[in-house]
């Protein structure tokens, strides 16, 4: 099974009748790939969030020695986030991506 970025660059490379300002983002596979990447650790931060989760987004580690060092912090809070959910679900609408995560967890 491929790693979560790779499976929503893939899923990209299938989206068909995304508005151009938005397939412009990723007409290339390598954009695609990075697109894909970013667009997966946004999916996770609002997955967490939609559970209940108050999430921080930080770097890892500098630019210069990684360019795959995003780390997502994660402390329950709350039951759940609502409008968390409606911010993931309308982001997967407009992408046209249901990644692995997503169907796992669920509504």
């Amino acid at each position: 099974m491929p790693c979560c970025q790779a499976e929503v660059a893939e899923q990209l490379s299938r989206v068909a009748g995304a508005p151009p300002e938005l397939a412009a983002l990723y007409a290339h596979p390598w954009h695609r790939r990075e697109f894909g990447s970013h667009l997966t650790n946004v999916v996770r931060a609002l997955a967490l969030e939609a559970r209940g989760y108050k999430v921080t987004v930080t770097e890892l580690a500098g630019w210069e020695h990684s360019l795959k060092n995003e780390l997502i912090l994660a402390r329950k809070a709350r039951a759940r986030g609502e409008d968390a959910q409606a911010r993931l679900d309308a982001l997967l609408a407009a992408a046209g991506v249901r990644p692995k995560l997503v169907r796992i967890l669920g509504r």
